[in-house]
């Protein structure tokens, strides 16, 4: 038996060390009034006085992290150079959420997981306005890893640096290198799986004279990493049923190069396990056989059925156990 959502609801509960993250901020006197110093984190969001930055999270249906860094600045005479920076530290220290049913669900909880980190905000940058000198020069820094019951699932990093100067302008969003690469969903997560996400947030901004920096984004003024995590297909599956069908998970899932495929079978069957490009050519068998009921492992290098290393992108594995069919989504990383 299974009962499939919206009959259960999820909570994301932050465990942990959460209380040792940490913001940095340093502003420049010449051009705000801001200070600069240091906090910690207090009951899941920095916070500061004056605020200048926060990391912030939510947990009820779905999970979202938030890191986000406010940047407005206007300045219209000539004036030595500003500069200011912020910092949101969680690397050391990780954010960890345990997957929670709540208490009065009959069953335990099963679920695909959808995970998508993301950057959001615009930035709208004059430098040298009305035919006056000024510059700008904006550095971001941004790194995140998500991990779900210790195994990678997501990592990329941002590092960009945008520089203008004396009449030129520039709209910038920023968004993370691998882009939609970095969504994936991991299938058959428990209720009591841990996920792990690890980030680091910088802003830098130099600016001097007639310039400023307008910012629009979904969290305020400013740019924010934004990684949500989304239960989907979530069932709840009785003990004696949790194997009554074929399963099929992969890790690390994006792969550097060589990925563990595991499956388990409810009863004796012919098994093929194979991969397909996009366009839904079959570039790997990995398995073609009888095999009996219970768990079986695969390993995958990139590789194709001739040898030849693969080029990075989007896979498809695909598990035919009798007459049940498995898929899941690869994404093979550049080596």
């Amino acid at each position: 038996m299974a009962a499939h959502s919206p009959a259960f609801a999820i909570k994301f509960v932050q465990v942990g060390d959460g209380a040792s993250q940490t913001l940095n901020w340093n502003t420049s006197p010449f051009c705000t009034n801001y200070t600069e110093g240091m906090v910690w984190s207090v009951d899941g969001r920095i916070l500061s006085q004056p605020a200048r930055a926060t990391l912030d999270w939510t947990g009820q249906d779905a999970l979202q992290v938030v890191a986000y860094g406010p940047l407005e600045y206007t300045h219209y005479s000539l004036n030595p150079c500003s500069d200011a920076w912020v910092a949101i530290e969680a690397r050391q220290v990780p954010l960890v959420f345990q997957v929670q049913a709540e208490p009065d669900d009959p069953l335990p909880l099963q679920m695909d997981l959808h995970v998508a980190p993301a950057m959001a905000g615009t930035l709208d940058m004059r430098a040298g306005i009305g035919g006056n000198p000024g510059s700008i020069t904006l550095t971001l820094q941004m790194t995140m890893t998500v991990k779900v019951n210790g195994q990678l699932v997501s990592a990329d990093s941002l590092n960009q640096v945008q520089t203008i100067s004396n009449g030129q302008t520039m709209t910038w969003s920023p968004a993370l290198p691998k882009g939609a690469a970095n969504q994936v969903t991991i299938p058959g997560v428990t209720g009591g799986s841990l996920i792990e996400i690890r980030l680091w947030f910088y802003r830098r901004l130099g600016a001097s004279d007639y310039t400023d920096i307008l910012s629009s984004g979904p969290f305020g003024h400013g740019i924010a990493l934004v990684i949500n995590a989304q239960p989907i297909n979530v069932v709840g599956v009785a003990e004696e049923s949790q194997a009554e069908h074929p399963r099929l998970g992969i890790c690390p899932n994006p792969s550097p190069g060589a990925a563990r495929i595991d499956y388990t079978l409810p009863r004796a069957s012919r098994v093929r396990l194979a991969v397909y490009d996009i366009a839904g050519s079959r570039v790997a068998t990995l398995a073609d056989r009888m095999e009996e009921a219970g768990r079986g492992e695969m390993s995958w290098d990139g590789r194709g059925a001739r040898g030849e290393r693969l080029p990075p992108g989007v896979y498809v594995v695909e598990l035919l156990a009798g007459t049940e069919r498995r898929v899941s989504r690869l994404v093979l990383l550049s080596r």
